[in-house]
């Protein structure tokens, strides 16, 4: 049997967006090996080599870098893989120059540029330089293939020479499984308060603090506004918010926190809107497909993997990021229950035409296949 050498950043992650697929037919007649960093000392999944190494995602040292490109090549020299299918960046540079060295397939999926891509300063740049040289030199395998969740990452990368149009393309992000999602019309909430669910990793770049200032203004206006919070501290992150801050904000009544929440789709059918003010370096963030999928309308920004799902005003509302104004007045347009439901309709048909989890684990197939036998 083939050996198919799967590498992630982090384990919740894994179990957030890529379980599902691993454990589908997306790796069927392949030995799946499982690479990642392991948080959580009960982690295990099943049907997988589970491998465990160190990586600190945030770390840009030297020292640190190199042990875990030793530590992720041991793995590689143990596992022998005839097909690498890598995640996030560091496993992306590092098994992709594995790949390069040794010609094996490899798939690079792109979720998102992330932090280094979407901020400003000097030493940002020189890291943008950096990683895109390294990328390059992972490309100049003639048996890469490079996923992307968004097409203005695609063309950036097209742009900068890492990869061509030959040797690359989109899918529909993460997929979303319409059958555990499923299009929930809205209960009666005529005396409740408008409810608008973050959900996602609390990041300062996912625009958390926009939206409280935005509901601030909504209240002072005399709007009856609830804003709930579900997400998952990264602390690993150099935008991470602290919980401390999450509790400061939840004692001042500013945000409903509700802690990491295991039944997403549950929660869903309990809110009326799911904002994401994010200004983030977003692939196509999966929280934007799973509301759709309900059925509830969404409030995002006018950025790429954004952009590419929401189709402003009609299954959602696109604003610019950081400008609390349109926030409030995309909060107030969705007071409607008509208004509402109709996007939340138009959200719901949109994921079954081109973004269920079905579609991208046949996708992912494909690309296997073709890698394989060379087409």
């Amino acid at each position: 049997m083939k050996r198919l050498l799967f590498a992630i950043n982090v384990d919740w992650y894994f179990n957030l967006h890529w379980k599902e697929r691993v454990l589908s037919n997306m790796t069927k007649g392949y030995e799946v090996h499982l690479c990642l960093a392991k948080t959580d000392a009960t982690f295990h999944c099943e049907n997988c080599e589970n491998k465990f190494v160190t990586i600190n995602r945030s770390s840009i040292g030297i020292l640190s870098n190199i042990k875990s490109l030793l530590s992720l090549f041991k793995i590689f020299r143990d596992v022998k893989p005839d097909l690498i299918h890598s995640v996030t960046v560091k496993p992306n540079l590092f098994y992709g120059f594995f790949a390069r060295i040794f010609s094996i397939p490899i798939v690079i999926t792109i979720p998102g540029l992330g932090t280094v891509f979407s901020s400003s300063g000097w030493k940002y740049a020189l890291l943008r330089q950096l990683i895109i040289f390294l990328y390059k030199c992972a490309g100049k395998n003639d048996k890469s293939f490079f996923v992307f969740e968004n097409s203005a990452d695609m063309q950036q990368f097209i742009n900068c020479g890492i990869c061509d149009k030959q040797s690359c393309s989109l899918v529909s992000g993460a997929g979303v499984d319409i059958h555990s999602f499923r299009y929930t019309p809205e209960r009666d909430f005529a005396r409740s308060p408008l409810r608008v669910l973050f959900a996602g990793r609390l990041l300062y770049g996912k625009g958390l603090e926009d939206l409280i200032n935005a509901v601030q203004k909504l209240r002072a206006k005399g709007k009856n506004v609830r804003l709930d919070v579900a997400g998952i501290i990264d602390s690993d992150s150099r935008e991470a918010i602290s919980l401390s801050q999450i509790e400061e904000w939840s004692k001042l009544d500013e945000i409903n926190w509700l802690g990491q929440v295991e039944d997403m789709a549950g929660l869903l059918n309990e809110v009326h809107i799911v904002a994401l003010p994010t200004r983030y370096g977003e692939g196509l963030p999966r929280i934007l497909l799973e509301a759709s999928a309900c059925g509830r309308p969404v409030i995002t920004t006018d950025i790429p993997g954004c952009r590419d799902f929401v189709e402003n005003g009609v299954n959602g509302i696109l604003v610019t990021p950081g400008v609390i104004d349109q926030l409030v007045f995309a909060i107030e347009s969705l007071e409607s229950v008509e208004v509402r439901k109709k996007m939340g309709r138009a959200g719901r048909r949109k994921v079954e035409r081109d973004y269920t989890s079905k579609k991208v684990i046949q996708y992912y197939s494909n690309i296997y296949s073709n890698l394989m036998t060379g087409v």
